[in-house]
This record gives C-alpha cells, sequence and structure tokens, in this order.
C-alpha cells in the first residue's frame, strides 16, 4: 500500500467498518431477541412504575404526574416538546424515555443530541440512564458505555448514541433504523443551531413511520432558534409541556428563595431557569440573554493548545477589573481577570478596609500574571488605586460617572465601557459559567438621551431590580474594557495623567 495515499486508506477504513457491522450482525442473529418489554411499547409509565421502580413528580397546582404525562404524548404522538425551569426532573424523563423506545422495539436507536457531549450527555445524561439500570426492578439487558447504551451484544444496530450538534449536521442524518424506529432525543435545545435541527428532521424523514422526536430544554432567548420556534409556530404539529420549577414537586422552596434573593426575581434568569419562559431582550436590555447563551457556550468548549505557536507567539494580555465596595455586609469587593478574550470573576468578598482590598489586589496581580489593573474610583476606589501605583504596579484610574472618550455616542464613561463589553461578546469574547455574572449583566438596561447619547439607567434602579449591585459585571466591564477607553493612569499622587 502507497503510504500517504488517502483514497487507498479511506478504502480501507470503510471496509473495516463493514466487516464489523457485518460481525456484529451475525452474533446478533444468533442471539434470541428479548421480548419481554415489547409489551410496554405503547405504555411508558408502565414500563417505568413496573421496570424501573419509580413514578412520577407531581405538580404542585394540581398533583397531575407531568413526567408520565410527557411520556404519554410521546407514545401517542410523533413530536413532544418540554419547556421548563431547573430541577423538575428533565434528565429523568430523558433518560426514562431512552431506556422504554430502545427495549420496547426490537433493533430501534435512539440519538441523543447536545450542544456539549462531554457534559450534557456523556457526564449527565448516560450517567443517568446508568444510575437508572442499576436501580432496576428487573435485569435490564442492556450495557451502558462511554459512547453509547447497548441492548445485548448486537452493537450499533440495537443502541442508543450520542452526538454533539455543533460538529457537522449530515452526521446526524445518517442515523436512521429500518426495522425497529428511531427516537431522538434533543437535550438543552435552545443551544442546538438550525441548521443541525434541520438534520434531526431528515434522519426522522428517512427512518419509517415509527420515528419520534422528544426535545426538552430550559428557555433562552425569544425571538430566534429552532427550540423558540416550536413554542411560538408550533401549532399542532407538536404536543407541547411547560413544568415552571415553582410547579414542581421536586424543587425545594429554599431553592427558589435562595435564586429570588441570587438572580432576582423578574430577572431574564429568573423568567427562564425558574418560570421556564422565554425572556424577550425588549428594549433596552443592553445584553441580550442568546448574547450571553452564545458566549457562555464558548466558554465551555475546551481550549486547543499548540505549546510551539504559543512559545513563539506574545504571552495573551491579562488584564484586572477592581471595583472596590466600602462595605461589610453590602455591596462586594469584586477582581475580575480578562486574559485574551476569555473573563472570570477571580475573588470576591466584604470589607470596609480599603488596605486589605489593596492586598487582595496585589496578591491577585502576582498569581494572574496581570500587565494592568483598571480600578474604579468612584467613592472608595481613588484610595486603592493610588496605593497600587505607589507600590509599582501599573494601574488605572476609571471613574464610572466620569466623561466618555466619545461623548458623542455616549454619556459617560459608565455607558461607553458597558457598551464596549457587549461589542466585544458578540465578536469573540467568552464567558465562565457564572450565574451571578449571567444575572448582572442580563439585568442592564439603557437608553437614549435627548442629544442621542447611550446612556445606561442608574445603578439603583439596576439594584432595585436585581435585589443587589451587580458587582460581577462592573468588574468585568473594568477588564475587559478596550485600551483606549476613559482613563487615568495612576501615578500614587494626588493628580491623574490622561492617557
Amino acid at each position: 500500500m502507497p503510504r500517504g495515499n488517502p483514497n487507498i486508506a479511506q478504502y480501507a477504513a470503510k471496509g473495516a467498518a463493514a466487516a464489523k457491522k457485518a460481525r456484529q450482525e451475525k452474533r446478533a442473529a444468533a442471539v434470541p431477541i428479548d421480548t419481554r418489554f415489547v409489551r410496554y411499547r405503547d405504555d411508558p409509565a408502565a414500563f417505568v412504575t413496573d421496570c424501573l421502580g419509580a413514578t412520577s413528580a407531581t405538580r404542585r397546582s394540581d398533583g397531575s404526574p407531568y413526567q408520565f404525562q410527557v411520556l404519554a404524548d410521546l407514545a401517542a404522538f410523533p413530536r413532544v416538546a418540554v419547556r421548563s425551569g431547573h430541577g423538575i426532573g428533565k434528565s429523568a424523563l430523558d433518560s426514562w424515555a431512552l431506556l422504554w423506545f430502545l427495549l420496547s422495539r426490537p433493533h430501534s436507536r435512539v440519538v441523543v443530541l447536545a450542544p456539549e457531549y462531554s457534559r450534557q450527555i456523556r457526564a449527565i445524561l448516560f450517567a443517568e440512564v446508568r444510575r437508572w439500570v442499576r436501580r432496576a426492578t428487573v435485569k435490564l439487558p442492556v450495557q451502558v458505555l462511554a459512547s453509547r447504551v447497548q441492548v445485548g451484544d448486537y452493537g450499533d444496530a440495537w443502541s442508543a448514541q450520542g452526538m454533539s450538534t455543533s460538529g457537522d449536521p449530515d452526521k446526524i442524518e445518517g442515523f436512521h433504523s429500518e426495522e425497529g424506529g428511531v427516537l431522538v432525543i434533543a437535550d438543552e435545545t435552545k443551544g442546538i443551531p438550525q441548521a443541525a435541527f434541520d438534520a434531526i428532521q431528515g434522519a426522522l424523514s428517512s427512518s419509517g413511520g415509527d420515528s419520534k422526536l422528544l426535545v426538552t430544554s430550559v428557555p433562552g432567548g425569544a425571538g430566534a432558534g429552532p427550540f423558540w420556534k416550536i413554542f411560538a409556530r408550533g401549532g399542532s404539529r407538536w404536543r407541547m409541556h411547560h413544568v415552571p420549577s415553582t410547579d414542581s414537586t421536586l424543587v425545594a422552596p429554599s431553592w427558589l428563595d435562595d435564586m429570588a434573593g441570587e438572580w432576582g426575581i423578574g430577572s431574564p434568569l429568573w423568567q427562564t431557569r425558574v418560570l421556564g419562559e422565554f425572556a424577550d431582550a425588549g428594549e433596552g436590555v443592553i445584553f441580550p440573554l442568546s448574547l450571553l447563551e452564545a458566549a457562555m457556550q464558548r466558554g465551555r468548549e475546551p481550549v486547543v493548545r499548540n505549546v510551539y505557536a504559543e512559545a513563539m507567539a506574545a504571552p495573551e494580555p491579562v488584564t484586572l477589573g477592581v471595583d472596590v465596595a466600602r462595605s461589610s455586609d453590602g455591596d462586594l469587593n469584586t477582581i475580575a481577570e480578562c486574559r485574551g478574550n476569555r473573563t472570570r470573576v477571580l475573588a470576591t468578598w466584604r470589607s470596609p478596609d480599603t488596605m486589605v482590598t489593596t492586598e487582595k489586589v496585589v496578591q491577585t496581580v502576582a498569581t494572574s500574571g496581570a500587565t494592568l489593573s483598571r480600578v474604579d474610583v468612584t467613592g472608595v476606589g481613588a484610595g486603592v488605586a493610588d496605593r497600587l501605583a505607589q507600590l509599582g504596579h501599573a494601574t488605572v484610574a476609571f471613574a464610572f460617572g466620569g466623561g466618555a472618550r466619545d461623548p458623542r455616542r455616549f454619556r459617560n464613561g459608565r455607558a461607553e465601557i458597558f457598551w464596549g463589553l457587549r461589542e466585544r461578546l458578540e465578536k469573540d469574547l467568552c464567558l465562565p459559567d457564572d450565574d451571578q455574572l449571567f444575572a448582572d449583566l442580563s439585568s442592564l438596561r439603557y437608553f437614549f438621551t435627548a442629544s442621542g447619547q447611550i446612556q445606561l439607567e442608574s445603578k439603583d434602579e439596576t439594584r432595585r431590580r436585581l435585589g443587589r449591585s451587580p458587582d460581577r459585571a462592573d468588574a468585568v466591564a473594568l477588564a475587559c474594557a478596550a485600551p483606549g477607553v476613559a482613563g487615568s493612569a495612576c501615578t500614587g499622587l494626588a493628580d491623574m495623567i490622561d492617557i
């Protein structure tokens, strides 16, 4: 075989795959089919009760078993959609649907799709399937492997497999079953792009009559995306269910109280993650939920490192943003970091002592390798900025209420710095998986002045809506500000030199 010939290598790989499939089919043909579960084909609730020893969670409002209601619709209809808040048993529901469909239909296939494979499918959903297989009241003829759930020795021909929707959509269309039907479970559907969702429809169209689609997700922003379109325009083609966290017996009231304090009742996070409603961006929302979700999704993606390129390139710039609060029981002192195109909150604490704050910033500079600290000098932050400069640290003093570098567009520095953060998020900035930062950013509003300048609402207005000060958002905006944003190089003296 000539070295490096891609065509020969490709034919060899196809031949090996065909041989493997033939061996699996031959081995499977010699194994009798377990038909004990066929009688549950139209009764998934009985399968869950009899075989898994489980029962449905109920609604607080009327006591109805909502998980079993979803499964009943899945048995009777081809398309079922569930939007919900957190904690209502969505992973259990998906796992029950997977095991029921797979075992009640010989030679069927289940495809589990999600934006992230390692976290959402392998670490959450397949782990949940494994838990129910262990807890089953009868021995289930399935093996839960790293990449699939397999019935007996039938290999891929009778199995459930997971796939990320971030790859090639054509791979999704390749899943079909000529004999047992296909169930597609789309988890966290709000993060699935339209091209992948269209490929799902293609896979179902080529899999015969007994093909079903179950989509489940906490909602995101309104107005776009296949999950939103289902509930806005799906009509009679879909059986739709809505389960708020507030209506589920699985969700502890204490958790609801905690989230009301952390996210703020009426905030976009409360609306989506508790009430299970789509968040309308509305007029004046500076950070739409869809923008924040996309940036957070980028932040979850693994960083592919090229050690040689990193050694040859200049190091990524690291900047700290410091929001100073002189309080022991109110607002938080917060330090955020911006490293290249990634940002995160490094530390929060309450202390009225600005020298303690200075010490923490100095320690963070040392551990992070930051080359610049941008400090909010509104209120008590000026002393921290001065002391950092006296200690020899490159420091920029920034006043949120001060003037903007572009006064024709922005009313003040606060509007300019947050609009700059929005533009970076629209480009490539990655956000961490930080619910409090998410709540802070999504709560901010802006408006236009009579002269056409962009102005953010007052911090007191945001505090009333959120129930606290958006300290994390302030620190991240400082850390991610463009080099030319309004500010002053702090010399450690009373005067400041414009940069």
